[in-house]
């Protein structure tokens, strides 16, 4: 094992060292996928996948990374490395003639993520000179750190090795572990990292093999997949070396926990009824009352200010701001992030639409390609989006490419955007600029009352994304404490939301209840009649992320013929 103090310059090798289970490790089956390929198709996914063309000058080495070396074979991903005479400019911008060419794959600029599991499985090549890798590297293009989950040197193909670099150029430390096992050349094997704020633990064909706590990164990392042939590590190919050799890689997949744990504040609502959105938020009016942290943009929703949750039996979920300073103005929006239903997004990275500003808001991007990527609490998955900017309250279910519109409505109109009272939007009376009361259905982000929901609430420009320092449901301890945001990536740590439980339905009433209708209660009336039968039939076709309002019955995100077989077997039942 490469054991390091933060001072030393170069790691030691000590032998026989005995790695020690994490605590609280969470076995593979409580882990959610949230990003892969399988390789399955007939060519590399490049809206997954970045190939370079280029000649990258480290490491004394000796390939051209060319593009032809890329390819899908039999379900996997091939990185070829031949010898073969090859021309191409390298990063300095000089044309140049290479004797080696080889293939290097990655994940930046399409998909970035920050702590989770990450794992690769391949069968690796094998001869001297070669230095197939798996690794991840900063999303803000800094160096170090680095994190090498598999490292090989083609003349020692029983052995790999585990790496974490960190510090700053040119002191740059490290610590990580070599592992003899079988011949990785000869089958496939998988290689994964298991990252949290506190600790990196790797693994091999799911036995721990290494572990480091020094310097965790609390950064976003992109995936490189590569074949590199010579340089300072392994040395050159000589008489002995053979080719083509082959780097397959069957499959690459990233995780997030499936539980995110404990939450900031877990609040549960006892009372049946919801406060009064009128713009003036009443001592105890709500039942969860809690400040933000920072003041990154004078206290809007930061650490002096409040922001307010309440519900009701019946289905309705009222969410206030007390700020002590105005109200944010244009192109400025607060933005709640729920996390209701299984799936969703671990980040804003991939959300890429920005048609408008409430959708640029959701999305953490701004109007001329600028993007302040927000990486929610590891489990956090956000599936809907509740844009408050000045004047408009909207509604949002997230997706990557284009947000679906759920409901809004125009601060203090008389009617939301439908010509109902579904969602209501409320300033205080001081010219609207403290307060911001909003009301909307439990059923918009797909709760029903007694269920629990996770929600974190981020300030954001939506025309240049510069995003504030300030969060309601984050405690202190983040990197971005200290100052503002900006255009930059944030990273929330374990516990960053709010866990907030819904008014149940009074009585036996309302969505959830069996003698009501259950979920066949659309409208959240007690009753299960024509309106909820409307509703379900404009909803009818729906797929892959309907909300319950929409006529989704059996909460599995369509709205289906088993949907309206569901509906039509209680169709009358109402509250006795």
């Amino acid at each position: 094992m490469f054991a390091q103090s933060n001072s030393a310059p170069d790691a030691a090798l000590t032998d026989d060292a005995r790695v020690v289970p994490p605590p609280g490790a969470a076995p593979l089956s409580q882990w959610q996928l949230i990003w892969g390929d399988e390789f399955d198709g007939t060519a590399l996914d490049t809206t997954r996948w970045r190939i370079e063309d280029l000649h990258l000058i480290k490491n004394a080495e000796l390939q051209y990374y060319a593009p032809d070396e890329v390819y899908i074979e039999n379900g996997c991903l091939v990185l070829r490395s031949r010898q073969r005479s090859y021309s191409g400019y390298d990063n300095a911008g000089d044309w140049r003639h290479f004797d080696y060419t080889s293939g290097l794959v990655e994940t930046r600029d399409r998909f970035a993520t920050a702590y989770g599991r990450i794992e690769v499985r391949a069968r690796l090549p094998a001869t001297r000179g070669l230095w197939p890798a798996h690794w991840l590297l900063p999303d803000s293009r800094r160096w170090p750190p680095e994190i090498d989950i598999m490292e090989l040197l083609g003349h020692e193909p029983t052995r790999v090795y585990m790496t974490h670099h960190w510090g700053q150029w040119p002191d740059v430390q490290r610590a990580g572990n070599s592992y003899s096992g079988p011949d990785f050349s000869q089958g496939f094997h998988t290689f994964a990292i298991e990252w949290s704020p506190a600790r990196i633990d790797w693994y091999i064909d799911g036995m721990l093999r290494f572990s480091s706590v020094q310097d965790i990164p609390r950064e976003p990392f992109y995936i490189i997949l590569n074949t590199a042939v010579g340089g300072d590590w392994p040395g050159n190919p000589d008489a002995s070396s053979v080719f083509p050799q082959y780097h397959r890689i069957d499959y690459v997949r990233a995780y997030m926990p499936g539980d995110p744990g404990a939450a900031l504040l877990d609040v549960e609502d006892a009372t049946p009824q919801t406060a009064t959105v009128d713009g003036v938020i009443g001592r105890d009016e709500y039942v969860l009352v809690t400040t933000g942290i920072n003041a990154g943009l004078l206290d809007q929703i930061g650490r002096n200010s409040e922001m307010h949750v309440d519900s009701s039996a019946d289905g309705r979920l009222s969410i206030g701001f007390a700020s002590v300073t105005a109200w944010p103005g244009e192109p400025y929006g607060v933005v709640i992030y729920v996390d209701s239903v299984d799936g969703g997004f671990a980040s804003t990275y991939e959300l890429t639409d920005a048609a408008a500003r409430s959708r640029r808001l959701a999305s953490g991007k701004g109007e001329s390609g600028q993007r302040a990527d927000l990486y929610f609490a590891p489990g956090f998955r956000a599936d809907y989006a509740v844009v408050l900017e000045v004047d408009f309250v909207t509604i949002y279910r997230l997706d990557r490419s284009s947000h679906v519109l759920i409901h809004g409505a125009a601060l203090d109109a008389p009617t939301d955007m439908l010509g109902g009272d579904d969602v209501r939007y409320r300033a205080d009376g001081d010219g609207g600029r403290r307060v911001r009361e909003c009301e909307l259905r439990l059923s918009h982000v797909s709760v029903a009352p007694g269920q629990t929901f996770r929600c974190v609430v981020t300030l954001l420009n939506g025309d240049t994304a510069f995003r504030a320092n300030e969060f309601v449901g984050a405690a202190p301890g983040n990197p971005f404490d200290a100052a503002g945001l900006a255009a930059t990536a944030a990273v929330l740590k374990p516990g960053d939301f709010i866990r907030f439980r819904a008014a149940s339905p009074a009585d036996g009433c309302g969505p959830g209840c069996s003698a009501a209708g259950g979920n066949a209660d659309l409208d959240g009336d007690c009753d299960v009649d024509s309106d909820d039968l409307a509703r379900l039939l404009a909803g009818y076709g729906t797929q892959a992320g309907a909300t319950h309002a929409q006529g989704d019955v059996d909460l599995d995100r369509d709205v289906e013929l088993d949907d309206l077989a569901s509906l039509l077997r209680v169709y009358g039942a109402a509250c006795p």
